[in-house]
């Protein structure tokens, strides 16, 4: 048995794809590609693949990782081939690794780096502005957590925030806002972000939650858009996560 760890992208139209839907993607690009993957046992045997951190619909990444069980002694360069061959461009091959049997990739995940796009209206963008910059000085931020089938929870979202900074502030433009009546346009500022938050099993935390949270805390009402793009996943100690055993 080789267990592979393979980093790749999620991008394009393929970011609304849902977690079950990679997981099938996967299945059938690897047979496609006759990896000789290894199955489990039982009455229902399906192929050994586990990814790191499924990502919420609608985000894309440039750094998502999973791994594969194959048969001893197959020659894993041939991978970037059958991503190329079998795969949709959005998800496409960066590199691999051979390690050694290890920890689940998300026992081991502890936090994600994400650069964020967040489209305030325009006479709340000078707010918005101030309350990432003084996030660091707050001593208290929480938001009300929903979960299908649980009752919805007040969480402290602070301590799971390593970082949170503006990288520029775009534009002006227009954008439309469609509700159950309208359709109407919109004045907004763009605004780019970076981001350092707490992920894995452990505790983790969504941009959307966090930006959701500061929309609330400046008067914000309904929906700011946002858009989310992962570019690195880290473990204990700031370790980059493909590195990891």
């Amino acid at each position: 048995m080789a267990l592979l760890r393979i980093e790749y992208t999620k991008t394009g139209l393929l970011r609304y794809l849902g977690h079950l839907d990679m997981v099938r993607l996967f299945e059938r690009g690897l047979r496609r590609g006759k990896v000789p993957l290894l199955f489990s046992q039982g009455f229902n045997p399906h192929p050994k693949i586990a990814f790191a951190a499924p990502l919420s619909v609608g985000y894309s990444s440039e750094a998502e990782l999973v791994e594969i069980e194959v048969e001893e002694g197959w020659d894993d360069q041939q991978l970037q081939t059958v991503f190329q061959t079998c795969f949709p461009a959005e998800v496409a091959y960066r590199r691999h690794r051979l390690v050694k049997q290890s920890k689940s990739l998300m026992s081991l995940m502890r936090v994600s780096d994400y650069q964020l796009t967040w489209s305030v209206p325009e006479d709340s963008c000078q707010s918005a502005v101030e309350a990432i910059e003084g996030l660091s000085g707050l001593t208290s931020l929480t938001a009300v957590k929903k979960s299908k089938g649980k009752k919805d929870k007040e969480i402290e979202l602070k301590p799971m925030v390593h970082q949170l900074k503006l990288l520029e502030k775009g534009n002006r433009t227009v954008r439309k806002s469609v509700s159950s009546t309208a359709a109407v346009e919109v004045s907004v500022c763009e605004l780019r972000l970076f981001a350092t938050l707490d992920a894995g099993s452990e505790s983790n935390l969504k941009p959307d939650l966090l930006m959701k949270a500061i929309a609330s805390s400046i008067g914000i009402e309904g929906e700011a858009a946002l858009r989310v793009h992962r570019t690195a996943l880290y473990g204990e100690g700031g370790k980059a996560l493909f590195e990891m055993e």
